[in-house]
């Protein structure tokens, strides 16, 4: 019956939690809608240490299969706390006449229980396995199948049980001082621990669910009092929480989600993620659970002489916190270990991960240095307490606690010492020591609002005037200021001094577009780390999800942590060329390392050998947001540097501008032409053979005079073609853009010679001719159709040259 009443209660506890929860976790997964009785049995496997162990199977299209195993482990306290109240409650009354006034009868009774509540537990948890169907999306046979089976759960089942039966069997009456005081010792550790946890877990539990704004949180009581509480009892006794991952992987895992590792955190009262005010008053209320359970502890004890002296009295009750420590361990540890593969594609992909959250393990020494401070407490601190504390508060501080008999005198006495006097009944507390009380109550009062205001106004002011957002606002004033020389103080970006030129106020004072406005939208604050989400408006355009992230870097105000900015959005512009001193904004910029390409490499070449091309040419500049104008170098006749240029640069991006490169103006094919043209036209208009420096365009019948020879006259047999073109190819252009490097003149023209000629000296008679030729620079081939001349530029100065013209054309005979 004992057992029947431990699982009763337990079941009842399982039945509450999914009362509360199912119907919250089945309006986000419908498929665990009708899971009520299987889930019930699992969590009364988990309330008795067992472990959750889960199976995925599933087919991904009809290539993939997915496998993978879960195991999880979390102790949903309710369930074995409700068990132990029922059997408390109901214990004795239940097991009837049967005694066991020896310890053997009563470890035989307490195996039989605990062997057939352990079997009947994991028995009926493998039988209602939860069965959850997956068949979603790509998925397809999937499902995943849950249970707490186990040896290890059967293990802690049976000792816990077995553990419970042979407390119920053990005489009340006629036991002995040491069973009573082992008795008394189990529970006001029981009551100090279990009332710290119930309040401390409904507080966090209903802070958690207004901090959200999930109150829906509040269905799930059951499950998250019990371990927040636990988790807030041992923050409140200076124990820290850890949480660590490990992973492993190998083939693909590897190749595509990295190498293993892991990492360990912890998280203490004193943490940064909790507001200032929270590690006083948790210390104040775990400072106040001890005081009073120092008073239950003398008035359940009495405290007799002989005790007094014996060092084991010392030892009882730490020793019995340090059990109830490593219980909370236990009872705190959740973990989750995941382990799978997917096989596909003629390859196996397989790893697992590992979640551990739970108390530091040097929980057990704290507590049993909690136990410590009780005992000596009670000692010293409760007797004082007790013959000066007002009745009615006397009472409500011990309530239900079972007090030893009185004297005649009205003293509480311990058995065999009638005449010890300990603590005074309430007829003995005077006026004076009433007042003491109330004085004392009021300073308490007065101490706990100047802790709780000097914690606000610490928190208030860390978070405002000290604060992470002043030093962003700091640096985001300097931005909308137009002061970028105060920015690059609170924050410079990776850059050297020679790069850094951009970012000067007389520079960003004049950029158009500048930032005219923010606003930090969410500050969050870990450990050492702050991460500040903004916006920045722009050219009437907000600029959302902007984040910097400061670390604390020293202190100021001697108490407040100081902040810097680490990492904050950077912005540069990335010029592919131009000279080294341009005007930005109106102002002069010295770009050191900048260079300028000569008067064009040829499109030629850039079209025909694309490896040439280099996307990283240039040189980039960091800025702050907003736009940038680029005043292009002074043009001369013949050289331009093309327009003004100007970029906008965002927060957190890059721009790029094309920069200044030196190109050739319309007039220098204006000029070069028609430079040419009137020379040829001189040489052309020549009555002479062979006209001075125009050699070239002479034509002799007879090098050697033999035949008598007149030139009449010489023309152009067709307009002549005059062009510009790169040296490198030869092919005019009518864009100047499209010049670089060096130029020449190219010409097609034919001359038409009309004259008179005799066949010798003795001959009479003239006859009338006429020929054309080509002008040519060949001396291969004397009928080539080109003549190339080259041209020079400097400044404002443009040189053809046609030197080429005073060479003789061997143009001799037919």
């Amino acid at each position: 019956m004992v057992v029947a009443l431990l699982l009763g209660g337990s079941l009842l506890a399982s039945g509450l939690i999914v009362a509360f929860g199912l119907p919250l976790a089945a309006s986000d997964e419908p498929s665990l809608g009708g899971k009520w009785f299987p889930f019930m049995i699992q969590l009364l496997g988990l309330g008795y240490g067992a472990s959750a162990h889960m199976k995925l199977d599933a087919d991904v299209a009809d290539w993939v299969g997915i496998s993978g195993s879960v195991s999880a482990f979390a102790v949903p306290l309710l369930v074995p706390l409700l068990g132990l109240l029922a059997v408390r409650l109901f214990g004795r009354r239940v097991k009837g006449g049967i005694t066991a006034p020896s310890w053997a009868p009563r470890l035989a009774l307490a195996v039989a229980g605990g062997l057939a509540f352990a079997t009947v537990v994991t028995v009926v948890s493998a039988i209602a396995r939860m069965k959850i169907p997956l068949d979603e999306g790509e998925m397809a046979n999937a499902s995943l199948s849950v249970h707490t089976a186990g040896f290890l759960g059967y293990l802690y089942q049976f000792l816990i049980a077995a553990a419970v039966v042979y407390v119920v069997f053990l005489p009340r009456q006629g036991a002995g001082y040491w069973q009573r005081t082992l008795r008394d010792t189990a529970v006001t550790v029981a009551e100090h621990l279990l009332s710290l946890t119930v309040l401390l877990g409904i507080v966090v539990t209903i802070v958690v669910a207004v901090s959200e704004g999930e109150p829906k949180l509040l269905l799930y009581a059951p499950l998250l009092v019990p371990y927040l509480g636990t988790a807030a009892t041992g923050l409140a006794n200076l124990v820290s929480v850890g949480y660590s991952t490990s992973a492993s992987s190998s083939d693909l895992v590897e190749e595509f989600l990295g190498s293993a590792g892991g990492r360990n955190e912890s998280l203490s009262v004193f943490s940064g993620e909790f507001p200032a005010w929270v590690w006083p008053v948790a210390l104040l209320i775990a400072l106040v659970w001890i005081v009073v359970m120092a008073l239950r502890w003398r008035v359940r004890r009495g405290l007799p002489g002989d005790v007094s002296t014996d060092p084991l009295s010392w030892v009882l009750l730490p020793s019995a916190y340090l059990v109830a420590g490593l219980a909370l361990l236990v009872t705190s540890w959740a973990s989750f270990s995941v382990k799978g593969g997917v096989e596909g594609f003629g390859q196996t992909v397989s790893g697992s991960a590992h979640v551990r959250i739970h108390l530091a393990w040097w929980v057990f020494f704290v507590m049993a240095l909690v136990g410590l401070l009780v005992e000596v407490a009670s000692r010293w601190v409760a007797p004082g307490m007790a013959r000066t504390m007002p009745t009615k508060l006397f009472g409500f501080l011990t309530l239900w606690v079972h007090r030893p008999p009185t004297t005649r005198h009205g003293v509480l006495a311990a058995p065999g010492q009638a005449g010890a006097q300990l603590i005074p009944t309430g007829h003995e507390r005077s006026a004076r020591a009433k007042r003491w009380w109330l004085l004392g109550l009021i300073l308490a009062l007065g101490a706990a609002l100047i802790v709780a205001g000097g914690s606000i106004a610490y928190a208030s002011l860390s978070k405002t005037v000290y604060g992470p957002n002043k030093q962003a606002e700091k640096y985001l004033d300097a931005i909308v200021d137009g002061r970028a020389e105060d920015a690059v103080k609170s924050y410079s970006p990776d850059a050297s001094k020679d790069q850094g030129v951009l970012l000067t106020d007389e520079v960003y004072a004049e950029a158009k577009n500048r930032p005219t406005s923010y606003k930090i939208t969410d500050t969050q604050i870990d450990d050492d780390y702050a991460s500040i989400t903004y916006s920045l408006t722009m050219d009437g355009q907000s600029q959302e999800g902007l984040q910097m992230i400061l670390e604390r870097s020293g202190k100021q105000a001697v108490v407040f942590s100081d902040w810097r900015i680490v990492n904050a959005p950077e912005q540069s512009v990335r010029i592919a060329s131009g000279p080294e001193k341009t005007q930005v904004n109106g102002v002069e910029v010295e770009f050191k390392g900048l260079t300028m390409s000569e008067l064009g490499a040829s499109d030629e070449d850039s079209y025909y050998d694309e490896s040439d091309e280099d996307e990283g040419e240039g040189q980039s500049y960091p800025v702050l947001p907003g736009d940038y104008e680029f005043s292009a170098p002074e043009a001369s006749k013949y050289v331009s540097y093309g327009q003004d240029q100007s970029v906008t640069v965002l927060p957190g991006d890059d721009a790029d501008a094309d920069g200044f490169s030196p190109t050739y103006t319309q007039a220098v094919i204006e000029d070069a032409t028609s430079q040419v043209r009137s020379k040829l036209d001189a040489c052309v208009g020549s009555k002479s053979e062979y006209p001075k420096g125009c050699e070239l365009a002479g034509w002799v019948w007879d090098e050697k005079g033999e035949q008598p020879f007149k030139m009449k006259s010489r023309s152009w047999s067709s307009e002549p073609e005059i062009e510009v073109s790169n040296a490198d190819n030869g092919y005019g252009v009518s864009d100047p853009s499209e010049l670089g490097g060096e130029i020449e003149v190219v010409v097609h023209a034919t001359v038409e010679v009309e004259y008179r000629y005799k066949w010798d000296k003795k001959d009479d008679d003239w006859m009338d001719s006429s020929r054309s030729y080509s002008l040519s620079d060949d001396d291969d081939d004397s009928w080539s159709s080109r003549l190339t001349l080259p041209v020079t530029v400097d400044g404002d100065d443009l040189k053809v040259d046609m030197s080429v013209l005073g060479k003789k054309q061997d143009n001799n005979g037919w």
